[in-house]
């Protein structure tokens, strides 16, 4: 539950949306009633499910590019590529996050995206996973 104000620093609010967005979240007794509430014939329904879920997980309105390069995966041959990147580049979130207070601020808010994904699951995930996890190699 935030106020108005806290609504409109979330990415995605524009043109008072944040006071729907308030008045509906107090309201709806479900995700998809909260949707419902929310939509109108201008705002898209993908707008309106992108503009939840940043203001669940608390994204600002400006939200940079990672100052970093987080691999996945890639095969392996490849991996010696990454050392001729011009951001830093590995495979370890962690080890990103502390190239800097940027790469920190994102790594964070990634995390706190895969930990909600993680509980969005049938079969719940352990949080930490963006941490964690390993990369596929092939």
């Amino acid at each position: 539950m935030q106020d108005p104000a806290d609504f409109a620093e979330v990415r995605g609010v524009s043109e008072g949306l944040e006071n729907r967005l308030t008045a509906a979240v107090r309201e709806a007794d479900s995700l998809d009633d909260l949707y419902t509430r929310l939509k109108t014939k201008r705002y898209p329904h993908a707008r309106l499910r992108r503009l939840v879920l940043d203001a669940a997980l608390g994204f600002p309105a400006e939200l940079p590019m990672p100052p970093y390069l987080h691999v996945l995966g890639a095969r392996k041959a490849a991996l010696p590529r990454l050392k001729q990147a011009s951001l830093p580049a590995a495979t370890a979130l962690a080890d990103l996050a502390r190239t800097g207070p940027e790469a920190s601020k994102i790594s964070r808010l990634h995390n706190k995206a895969v930990d909600f994904s993680s509980l969005c699951r049938e079969k719940i995930q352990p949080m930490g996973l963006a941490f964690t996890a390993k990369p596929v190699v092939i």
